[in-house]
């Protein structure tokens, strides 16, 4: 999903309601300051956090990526 496909999903949702996540086994609202800009490596269906660690093959494949807040 892109920025424009979510903002386009957003829109089809009722504009008052207030947003959470989960957190651990609770909800807890989503505040602007914790979506970030992650980089990262695709794999096959996740996003492996980058770091300098990783193979040098990985490091010309970081991408960013918007992120949300998880556990």
């Amino acid at each position: 999903m892109t920025v424009a496909e979510l903002i386009e999903h957003l829109k089809t949702l009722p504009q008052d309601l207030e947003v959470v996540y989960m957190r651990y086994s609770d909800y807890t609202f989503l505040e602007a300051d914790e979506i970030t800009i992650a980089h990262g490596v695709k794999r096959d269906k996740w996003i492996a956090r980058y770091h300098r660690t990783m193979p040098e093959a990985d490091q010309y494949k970081v991408r960013d990526y918007v992120a949300f807040p998880g556990n």
